[in-house]
């Protein structure tokens, strides 16, 4: 229960009319978080890869053998974007403004926003599913064993 719990946080993809969010709600500290938009993508696919890798399998990989493995998204840091993606300033669908649209050059409708400056984003989003999973699997002992799915873009 939220009342005896240090903190949590509820994390949410919603469909909106043009774009997809994702949002979070939660608690820390005995402090209620309202929910807010954090991130905004044109497509499904491209949320889907972003919740699964910077939400789920970054913060795992990091607490399963943080010594001993090095963290995925520094690879793409300080590296601008990746290949076929380009960026405009314009307010991010909330209204707030200085804000940075990144969108691929040949398919203008994958395009995102993120709270913060984020040009590594691009670098999970072109991606396959199943190099996201070879990537952000490495290293961890005993993945071998583990069946993989067939993957949507197999």
């Amino acid at each position: 229960m939220a009342e005896d719990s240090d903190g949590y946080t509820d994390y949410s993809i919603v469909e909106e009319p043009t774009l997809f969010s994702v949002r979070l709600s939660g608690r820390s500290r005995g402090t209620q978080i309202p929910e807010t938009a954090n991130a905004w993508f044109g497509t499904f696919d491209d949320v889907a890869k972003y919740f699964t890798a910077r939400r789920v399998a970054a913060p795992t990989r990091s607490r399963v053998q943080p010594d001993r493995v090095e963290s995925i998204n520094t690879r793409w840091l300080d590296r601008g974007l990746a290949p076929g993606w380009d960026q405009v300033d314009e307010p991010d669908p909330g209204g707030f403004s200085p804000a940075t649209r990144y969108f691929r050059s040949d398919q203008p409708e994958r395009f995102y926003f993120t709270v913060n400056t984020d040009s590594a984003t691009s670098f999970v989003l072109n991606l396959s599913w199943r190099e996201l999973n070879s990537t952000f699997s490495e290293g961890l002992s005993g993945i071998e064993r583990i069946p993989m799915p067939k993957f949507s873009d197999d």
